[in-house]
């Protein structure tokens, strides 16, 4: 019998390392680390830092600058964002050992950042009490600091005005506070990582800027409403079929005035407004531009002569181009007489604080204009001429008080002969009002020369204006009918010649052989030699002012209509028609 088989042993295995389970675990360990670090250090879109330098940053001093970072934050966290606080002691020592705004906003882990630098124009005004105005032209950067980062840009100008600089610049941080809220809050919203996040229904996006959503789609609608309101009254007038086709300067989100004509085409006053969606008070308001005085040409950039506050009444033109004159108000403080020559700086001629420059004429060649001048608010108008060159008064025509005494217009007959429309008032010896009468005044003679030219009996007339070679004068003259027509004189001799044009605001071409006026809210010409009247304009639209152009082929004039998104205040175009 043979023995038995030993019994196998168990196969005992071999022992595995436990290197790549610690590996594995490392891995996972240094992973979770690196993704717990990104999450906190990662830019938080929902996080803003405001960093406009407006003579300063905040961080550093900067008044101004501090001012519009706690507007705008005010505005941001009431919709869900968080801004970087101007009194966070870590964020201002990050801020001044950074190299920009951006570098420091990625320290603070913030996701956007609104930045800019400017540094404002300090205007002092010649005025006894003292006034200071303040302008700024900002370049406004929305930057996402974020992976992929990108820039969005916006350009506006702003100013603001005070008794001291102080005080003007407090104003113009609210200014531009307003601005760059307005400018950026699209900017940040309609972002590709915020769009993203709320697309995905990610909690906290939705949760915290659910105001956001609703504020933007509010600011957004008004807007838009707005704005297809202003499209439309130019779509209108465009697509209006009127006798004759019409060309359109500037769009109605303003008021532009034609303040007269020269070489370089049409000299344009704008008061510039456009919609603001307001973020404190959540309604739709307006903000206004500066104003310019600017030649236009309808083929391109204007010529801008100046900009500023507020130009009282017309500016005007000499009819060579010589000069432009306008009136400046200078915050409420004082009134100015402004002229332009040419290329050069506007200068003031005069600045005074109690009297009142109303529609100023230049004469040929820019030495002298003719206007109305009252000492004071509530005093009357005199007529006078002013000399441009050093704002002497060549001649002056003071009010004697009469009931119904006053002026109709004036013109020029020429570079030193003034005409100009008196009325009387009062009554003769029979009882009859004393007939008004058209005058002419020559300032090269010291003193000046007053003679009456021609009296105008039992009618009343108004309006007047010149020839460019001074030799006709035209008024709208209404006798018992109460019609206007329009009457012609010879600046030489007085001869009258009347016409069977019927209308307002007549104007001559620059030979005199033509007249441009309105009727009913429409532009009309008339040929002196042949009586004939041509309709330039038929259409359910305002219009007025019409004016020659310097060759007479075209008649400019403005378009107006009440403003569709503001009720009670006044938009306006300008426009013109080649006379055929």
């Amino acid at each position: 019998m043979s023995a038995p088989e030993p019994e196998s042993l168990p196969v005992i295995p071999k022992r595995r390392s436990g290197l790549p389970i610690l590996l594995g675990f490392l891995v996972v360990l240094v992973g979770g680390g690196l993704t717990l670090a990104h999450l906190l250090t990662r830019p938080d879109p929902f996080k803003v830092l405001v960093a406009v330098d407006v003579d300063g940053p905040w961080w550093k001093g900067g008044a101004a600058s501090e001012e519009i970072s706690e507007e705008i934050a005010d505005g941001l966290e009431k919709i869900g964002f968080e801004v970087v606080s101007t009194n966070d002691s870590a964020a201002i020592s990050i801020l001044s050992s950074a190299s920009s705004p951006v570098e420091a906003a990625k320290k603070l882990r913030a996701g956007f950042v609104v930045h800019g630098v400017t540094t404002p124009e300090v205007i002092e005004h010649p005025v006894e009490q003292g006034f200071v105005e303040v302008r700024a032209k900002v370049t406004l950067t929305v930057t996402y600091v974020g992976s992929g980062g990108s820039d969005a840009e916006d350009v506006f100008t702003t100013w603001a005005g005070g008794p001291t600089k102080k005080d003007a610049m407090k104003i113009l941080g609210e200014q531009i506070a307003n601005r760059a809220f307005d400018a950026s809050l699209p900017r940040i919203t309609g972002h590709a990582i915020v769009k993203e996040r709320l697309d995905a229904g990610e909690i906290q996006a939705v949760v915290r800027l659910d105001a956001a959503r609703r504020f933007s789609a509010s600011r957004d609608k008004q807007l838009e409403e707005a704005n297809a309101a202003y499209d439309k009254l130019l779509r209108e007038r465009r697509e209006h079929k009127g006798p004759l086709p019409i060309t359109y300067l500037g769009d109605f989100r303003g008021l532009w005035y034609l303040a007269g004509t020269g070489a370089s085409g049409a000299l344009v006053n704008t008061q510039g407004r456009r919609p603001f969606y307001h973020p404190k008070r959540t309604d739709l308001e307006w903000l206004t531009e500066l104003e310019t005085v600017a030649w236009h040409d309808g083929s391109g950039a204007p010529t801008v002569l100046w900009s500023g506050y507020h130009v009282l009444g017309y500016p005007a033109a000499a009819p060579d181009g010589a000069a432009v004159l306008f009136v400046e108000d200078l915050f409420g403080h004082a009134k100015t007489l402004t002229v332009v020559e040419g290329s050069k700086e506007p200068r003031r001629v005069i600045v005074h604080e109690q009297a009142r420059f109303d529609n100023p004429e230049v004469a040929p060649g820019g030495r002298a204009a003719a206007m109305f001048v009252r000492l004071c608010y509530a005093c009357k108008r005199d007529f006078a001429v002013i000399s441009l060159l050093d704002g002497n008064t060549l001649f002056r025509r003071e009010s004697a008080g009469e009931i119904d005494e006053g002026f109709g217009g004036y013109g020029w007959a020429g570079a030193s002969r003034a005409i100009y429309l008196y009325h009387p008032g009062g009554v003769a010896e029979s009882g009859e009002p004393l007939p008004e009468e058209l005058r002419v005044v020559d300032v090269s003679q010291s003193p000046a020369k007053d003679d009456r030219l021609v009296a105008l009996e039992k009618e009343r007339c108004g309006g007047l204006s010149a020839s460019a070679d001074g030799k006709r004068v035209v008024l709208g003259c209404s006798a018992e009918t109460g019609e206007y027509r329009l009457v012609l004189f010879d600046t030489a001799s007085g001869a009258r010649t009347n016409t069977s044009a019927a209308g307002l605001s007549p104007s001559l071409s620059p030979d005199g052989s033509r007249i441009a006026y309105t009727r009913d809210g429409d532009v009309f010409v008339y040929t002196v030699d042949t009586a004939k009247e041509t309709r330039l304009t038929d259409d359910p639209f305002y219009e007025r002012r019409a004016l020659f152009s310097a060759d007479g082929r075209r008649v400019y004039f403005e378009s107006q209509a009440e403003d569709p998104t503001f009720k009670g205040r006044t938009a306006g175009v300008v426009a013109w028609v080649d006379v055929p």
